[in-house]
């Protein structure tokens, strides 16, 4: 799972191209503002949301480091705690900056380590390095047919490609820091989790369930898919060998232990707050 030379120079090129192209939009939209405008830094996919993040790194600069929705009229007697937005608001506030540099600054720090992370989880499964680097670039740039879609059919908005950034890295790139931190750690843990079932070292399983801990923490969406996978990988192993594989129950069950907490904590939220229970039932996502 080395990576020589050549592959480090190959990530550099990709790293500056995909910071051109997705910082490119909103260079251009500040730049090109007419006077009498203000440009709001928000991507124009997901862009809804961003309000909401800027209105938290606002809260966190102002020295409130528990977080309430300010879109609503609604009692909240319970504050949240997020810590991704805490620490990007407690960098805003180190440094003097915007909610909108902060915001656009953590998508920039964050990006090398996407590209990095997914690198090493295909040189897991790669050895010929010109595999790797077609893999990646799919990995990186490629997405649906949503964009022919989006051209040939009424509320075409509708399309994958055009209202979920995180089903594609590029979009998931563009839009919100979040979302890139949330890809990093889901593929932090299945890189790990299939480390952990192919040596067998408690160390993986320790490092995997930690990953999730702060996964969960700020962004629970993933807990379907993590446990769906590795649920499925252990049922075909055990159908294939036709024993239990231990260790493999052993880091489910680390995994478990790790996700427990903050599961439980957001579950709490939903039941003391009434308006985020009312903006969960509203919410299009299990």
């Amino acid at each position: 799972m080395a990576i020589n030379k050549s592959e480090w120079k190959f990530l550099s090129v990709v790293w500056i191209a995909v910071v051109i192209l997705t910082f490119l939009p909103v260079i251009y939209g500040y730049f090109s503002s007419p006077s009498d405008k203000v440009f709001l830094f928000r991507p124009n996919i997901n862009g809804g949301d961003a309000p909401v993040y800027y209105s938290y790194i606002e809260q966190i600069k102002s020295g409130q480091f528990l977080l309430k929705n300010l879109f609503t009229s609604e009692e909240q007697p319970i504050l949240r705690f997020n810590p991704f937005w805490l620490l990007v608001g407690l960098f805003a506030k180190i440094g003097n900056l915007s909610s909108f540099f902060a915001f656009h600054a953590a998508r920039f720090l964050l990006i090398p380590f996407l590209l990095i992370v997914s690198y090493q989880a295909i040189a897991f499964f790669l050895t010929e390095e010109i595999q790797r680097k077609i893999c990646f670039i799919l990995f990186v740039f490629a997405s649906g047919w949503g964009w022919i879609i989006n051209f040939s059919l009424e509320n075409s908005w509708r399309v994958l490609d055009w209202t979920v950034p995180e089903a594609f890295t590029f979009m998931t790139i563009y839009t919100e820091p979040h979302f890139i931190l949330s890809l990093v750690l889901l593929l932090l843990i299945f890189l790990f989790s299939f480390k952990a079932f192919s040596k067998h070292k408690l160390s993986d399983s320790l490092l995997t369930g930690f990953f999730c801990l702060i996964l969960f923490s700020f962004h629970p969406y993933h807990v379907y898919s993590i446990f769906g996978v590795l649920l499925a990988f252990i049922s075909i192993d055990f159908w294939l060998n036709r024993k239990v594989t231990m260790h493999h129950l052993l880091h489910g069950l680390i995994l478990g232990i790790f996700s427990l907490p903050p599961l439980l904590y957001h579950v709490w939220t939903l039941m003391h707050i009434p308006a985020a229970y009312e903006h969960f039932l509203q919410n299009i996502t299990l």
